[in-house]
């Protein structure tokens, strides 16, 4: 029992450090465009963590929850909406902080024009159902397990922030943290990973396609 609660440990690990790399090579490189780079960088790591916990991550998309179709989608898509306006009013309050609105400024330069249609696709297709299953239903839910839902909340949301260091973008940080405690409280709450899918491709679709704050 021990070891394998060691190996669930490292595998974690594993991840979590496998993250950290890709997403610093993510930010620091521009072997291609970036959306395509994130989706090669989202696949990966969910690959990965079907290879280190194929029955754990085939039971993420099997979970049985309280919500139905209906009320997934309603909580998924109000969630979106609730986080939006948490960002409406850090976006006012980031023109009193000193350079956060350039900081913002050069999160919306990372579209580089790029079609509508291709970053809504990718969005809605990969990156947010992706992060979503590595971050909420491989790393917290992990962790989760192992040390109690708190500290599986804080540990997935403080290594999702740490993840984007490389950007050197201190309003993309934050981003990272608020999304992740709020995604993080959401999974803890619900138990269900398409809530969580839902939310996250309609915020980025609204932050990024229809509703953006620069």
């Amino acid at each position: 029992m021990k070891n394998d609660q060691n190996n669930a440990k490292i595998k974690v690990g594993i991840a979590i450090l496998a993250a950290f790399l890709l997403f610093s090579f993510l930010f620091a490189t521009s072997i291609m465009n970036f959306w395509l780079q994130m989706s090669v960088t989202v696949i990966a790591l969910c690959f990965l963590a079907y290879l280190l916990d194929r029955h754990g991550f085939k039971q993420i998309l099997k979970e049985e929850t309280s919500q139905s179709t209906l009320k997934t989608i309603a909580i998924g898509l109000g969630s979106a909406v609730a986080l939006y306006f948490v960002f409406f009013v850090g976006n006012i309050a980031a023109s009193w902080i000193r350079g956060g609105t350039e900081n913002i400024a050069d999160v919306y330069t990372l579209k580089h024009d790029n079609p509508v249609w291709m970053m809504t696709l990718v969005i809605a297709l990969i990156v947010g159902p992706g992060e979503e299953l590595f971050w909420r239903g491989y790393v917290q839910r992990s962790i989760s397990g192992k040390a109690g839902n708190m500290a599986g909340l804080l540990i997935s949301s403080a290594c999702y922030c740490i993840a984007h260091l490389a950007s050197s973008n201190f309003m993309l940080l934050a981003a990272a943290l608020i999304c992740g405690l709020f995604w993080g409280a959401l999974y803890w709450k619900f138990k269900n990973i398409y809530i969580n899918i839902i939310s996250h491709v309609a915020w980025d679709l609204m932050v990024f396609i229809f509703f953006p704050f620069n």
